[in-house]
């Protein structure tokens, strides 16, 4: 449980620190507003203490000019201790959140009352694409030095020796091979393998993605249940 937790937590910091209004069709602030409350309520007390710099930095990147610009202002205030306000110095990182999420969806409602949204037709599904192929890239890289660099100190517990891990023994595929020609399915390497992934359930590693969509689903079901009117 206190693993899950952890997960849970890390998952939702990480989504806020990557926010990226351009994962939202038509650059969407006030569907993404309602994500992010959804993410900050979750958190509880875990909510980093830069988190308002880091929405700002997400939301720049709208096509209309005004707007960036109303981020960009909000940015160097939150930035400057003179010129924050006394009530905003006394705020908590939440509540500093909800009030500067408040003020990006007035602005955004009036530019789509006015008509002068640039956005429209924006379509968030190629940027997220885009941005999930970036990440499996990197994940993909760093597993792959992983393996590289960090075998070389560990034990088979195949065979027994050092420099590779059961997975890559040698030994072991060398072993199976006569039963993989004659079809054998009681090879007891296989056998073992099978026991093996029976007991550590399958799949050992969940993707990063699964993670984060569990941990969305339970910050969804906190907004549901928050009664606070203060932060409707």
């Amino acid at each position: 449980m206190v693993l899950q937790s952890q997960e849970i937590t890390d998952a939702l910091q990480d989504w806020l620190r990557t926010f990226d209004i351009r994962m939202f069709n038509d650059e969407n602030v006030s569907v993404a507003a309602t994500q992010i409350k959804a993410v900050l309520r979750a958190l509880g007390s875990n909510i980093p203490s830069n988190a308002a710099r880091l929405l700002l930095d997400g939301f720049e990147n709208v096509k209309t000019p005004a707007f960036m610009q109303l981020c960009v202002t909000l940015g160097t205030t939150l930035s400057s201790s003179l010129l924050q306000s006394q009530q905003q110095a006394n705020m908590s990182s939440k509540e500093l959140c909800f009030q500067m999420l408040q003020d990006l969806e007035g602005r955004f409602i009036e530019f789509r009352t006015r008509r002068k949204w640039l956005a429209n037709g924006h379509d968030g599904k190629a940027f997220r694409a885009a941005l999930s192929s970036q990440n499996f890239e990197v994940n993909a890289a760093r597993h792959d030095r992983l393996r590289g660099d960090g075998r070389s100190n560990k034990e088979c517990h195949g065979c027994g020796e050092m420099g590779h891990l059961v997975r890559d023994c040698p030994k072991r595929r060398n072993a199976c091979n006569p039963c993989r020609e004659n079809g054998d399915n009681a090879c007891p390497a296989r056998r073992g393998n099978n026991e093996h992934n029976t007991r550590r359930g399958g799949n050992t590693h969940r993707s990063k993605r699964e993670r984060f969509e569990k941990a969305f689903t339970m910050a969804f079901e906190s907004l549901a249940n928050e009664t606070s009117s203060s932060e409707s």
